[in-house]
């Protein structure tokens, strides 16, 4: 039986790579090939982020989180991370990964629209997780009854690692709950947000993290 465990990684590019041409785009293709070929790899996307376009964001789905932790402790990983880090980073990378609830993906898939809306919030390490997962559960419920909503697809789950913020306190770990919403374009996006309806839903989802971030990344699937 699957156990579907999402891996999100951010790649702080060196400034002004084009992945898309050249040596870099080589590069960039053998380390999406390398992912690609390990067992329990289902499916790769990633974008640069339309608010930091020297950001790169993986998505990887992988069968299980142990199929992930096998290519981490396989002999070729550290010379996969040296590649990418000589040739391409320009800082060290950001991981989690996330298990979203099978129920969800009866309301399409974030990752495929056109673009992807992401939210993180960040709580206390001693938060307890269903206070939010009820709260998104109402507001993903409410949101997609909204008549002629432009979104088409709201998952939302918990990281399985613990992620540094600066609302957290300097060098303290708390819990993160990342929320994919998919759209057609950033336009539609922030039209949503001034109408009543999102005035309406949104309060379910400011009560409780003590910090957020949001931004816009158009992924494409890697074949």
């Amino acid at each position: 039986m699957l156990d579907v465990t999402t891996e999100v990684v951010y790649l702080p590019l060196k400034t002004g790579l084009d992945l898309s041409a050249g040596k870099a785009k080589e590069q960039w293709e053998d380390i999406l090939s390398t992912i690609k070929r390990q067992p329990g790899a289902i499916r790769i996307l990633w974008g640069k982020q339309i608010e930091h376009p020297d950001t790169v964001q993986l998505v990887i789905d992988w069968a299980s989180l142990d199929f992930h932790k096998a290519f981490m402790d396989s002999p070729i990983y550290l010379p996969f991370l040296k590649k990418m880090d000589e040739h391409l980073l320009a800082g060290t990378p950001v991981l989690y990964h996330a298990k979203f609830p099978f129920a969800q993906s009866s309301y399409g898939d974030p990752f495929t629209s056109p673009v992807t809306e992401c939210v993180a919030g960040f709580f206390p390490a001693d938060y307890p997780d269903s206070q939010y997962e009820t709260r998104f559960a109402a507001f993903r419920e409410q949101a997609i009854k909204v008549k002629d909503l432009a979104a088409d697809s709201v998952i939302g789950g918990w990281s399985i690692e613990r992620q540094l913020h600066e609302a957290l306190g300097e060098g303290v770990e708390g819990k993160l709950f990342m929320i994919f919403i998919g759209w057609p374009n950033v336009e539609a996006h922030m039209a949503f947000r001034e109408s009543a309806d999102f005035a309406r839903i949104i309060p379910h989802l400011r009560d409780g993290p003590v910090g957020r971030n949001m931004w816009h990344v158009p992924l494409k699937e890697y074949k």
